[in-house]
């Protein structure tokens, strides 16, 4: 019965660790995109300027 708790308890951990690391993931995503819509204005907006 103890064995079948602590395996339970570690799923459990695994289980929040994996959540934690899909949120990063998601949030590192959202960063990178927003970057690069950021710099493709500005690019876009060099290049009408020299038009």
């Amino acid at each position: 019965m103890r064995i079948s708790k602590i395996i339970r308890q570690r799923l459990s951990y695994g289980l929040m660790d994996l959540k934690k690391l899909t949120s990063n993931v998601k949030q590192i995503q959202d960063d990178v995109l927003k970057e690069i819509l950021t710099l493709t204005t500005m690019m876009l907006s060099l290049i009408s300027n020299e038009l």
